[in-house]
């Protein structure tokens, strides 16, 4: 990212993602998925270090169970929260 590596837009300090899906996975991807952090949140990471421009320290997620039965069912979550420290000090929400 140009404006960031040349100090156009300052040193990432903070980053918030919001990700939403427009419906819950069907009921048949979410039996042989590989859950939401495997299958989902793999690209949250990528996007996240990429925007920030460092790797990622530390990683605290929690999980919950919102929308969908046959996700807790299938023993996955539907609603994930996630903090993130990165080598360079910033830090994330996702």
């Amino acid at each position: 990212m140009k404006a960031r590596d040349t100090n156009e837009i300052g040193r990432p300090e903070l980053l918030n993602l919001h990700v939403k899906d427009i419906a819950p996975p069907p009921k048949h991807y979410v039996a042989q998925s590989g859950g939401i952090f495997k299958d989902m949140c793999c690209h949250d990471f990528n996007l996240a270090r990429w925007l920030v421009g460092s790797e990622i320290t530390s990683v605290f997620a929690r999980g919950a169970n919102l929308v969908e039965p046959y996700i807790k069912e299938a023993g996955d979550f539907d609603t994930v929260s996630i903090n993130l420290a990165f080598e360079n000090g910033a830090l994330g929400n996702i």
